[in-house]
């Protein structure tokens, strides 16, 4: 009984040693040793699940188990390598966020980039004028006999400098002294005073006039003796509720156009970022989707208006300006020099320019990616 007791203690005493041993070679070891023991471990535990489903004859259950010991290898060798906050898992979110920074600044730039041809001088009187001549064979009973079309046309040119332009007051009220004049019409005091506050020339008015009718008197088509306004009438002048409306649309026009530049910058920024990172595939994929979402978007906005576009145009007008101060006469100068017609051709001209850069920037994508696909 004695010599098997002190036999149970040494062999206690000599596996507490062992312990002891082994702890403190776990304590000295580096981490790097560490991992590679883990994984030994891993090998060695995927092993015995192998062998456990092997059947009595040696062959496996599944042939692919040898493959699926090494993938479990590498996946174990690559968790020790890369952590989570890896620089490169950094990087690809990264690409991932300037793809989408750079798919939404496309589309609005695409959606905005025919606001820039629309507000072109010579593309706004163009539409001027076959609106008008549309309008006087269509029903000559709406159209402003007061003016003929070359001066309307020339007053929607006054009239697009002021609202996307040089925004000048006196020199939209000096056009429309001007046409007045052409067509022998005197303005009495009270019109005049009421000009001078609504443009705000009170000092200027009396010398306008005159300059205005010197320049036109001797060209006057009218036999008939001079015709005086009595009225600060909608039908010879721009209103001040027309001129609110008028402001109102420079400074909507203001706030689009510096979207649009924006828009263009953060787009520029972010295709040199991706192309000289050479990440072509994420730039590929944001000149597709930017030019998708884009075509998708026009053409809702054309089929709405291809069905009613005056709905679609007052619903167009309540939406951007809610305050109300949009609706005029059909005989008034402000619809004689713009009618609905006008409108129309300028909303073609626009959807057709960004419908042409989204498909451009949709096969620049398409190119992109196929050649990478094809590398």
């Amino acid at each position: 009984m004695t010599r098997e007791s002190n036999s149970n203690t040494q062999q206690h005493t000599q596996y507490a040693a062992a312990s002891a041993s082994k702890m403190a070679d776990d304590q000295r070891m580096q981490p790097d040793e560490r991992a590679e023991e883990r994984t030994e471990e891993r090998v060695e535990q995927v092993t015995e699940q192998v062998a456990e489903h092997t059947n009595g004859h040696g062959t496996e259950r599944f042939p692919d188990s040898t493959q699926q010991t090494e993938r479990a290898t590498e996946k174990t060798e690559h968790t020790s390598k890369f952590p989570a906050s890896h620089p490169k898992t950094a990087r690809i979110y990264l690409f991932k966020t300037a793809h989408i920074l750079l798919s939404i600044s496309l589309c609005i730039f695409l959606l905005t980039c025919g606001l820039f041809v629309c507000m072109n001088p010579h593309v706004t009187r163009a539409c001027s004028r076959a609106s008008i001549e549309k309008v006087a064979a269509k029903d000559a009973i709406q159209h402003n006999r007061m003016f003929t079309q070359y001066e309307l046309v020339y007053m929607a040119g006054e009239l697009r400098d002021y609202s996307f332009g040089a925004h000048n007051k006196k020199r939209l009220l000096y056009a429309q002294l001007k046409i007045n004049a052409a067509q022998g019409r005197n303005i009495n005091a009270k019109v005049r005073s009421a000009l001078a506050d609504t443009y705000n020339t009170h000092k200027a008015i009396k010398s306008m006039i005159k300059h205005a009718n010197a320049s036109f008197r001797k060209h006057t088509i009218m036999q008939q003796a001079p015709a005086t306004i009595t009225k600060f009438d909608e039908r010879f002048f721009i209103t001040q509720a027309a001129l609110t409306h008028l402001d109102d649309v420079y400074a909507l026009g203001v706030i689009a156009r510096n979207v649009s530049i924006a828009s263009a910058v953060v787009s520029l920024a972010l295709v040199a970022l991706l192309f000289f990172m050479n990440q072509r595939v994420y730039l590929g994929r944001a000149l597709k989707h930017a030019g998708i979402v884009t075509l998708v978007l026009l053409a809702c906005g054309i089929l709405a208006s291809l069905f009613n576009f005056t709905d679609f145009f007052t619903q167009f007008h309540e939406v951007l300006f809610p305050q109300g101060n949009w609706s005029f006469s059909a005989d008034s100068l402000l619809i004689s020099a713009l009618p609905e017609a006008f409108w129309q051709k300028l909303a073609l001209i626009w959807g057709t320019t960004s419908a042409l850069s989204a498909i451009v920037c949709f096969l620049l994508g398409f190119a992109l990616t196929r050649r990478r696909k094809q590398l």
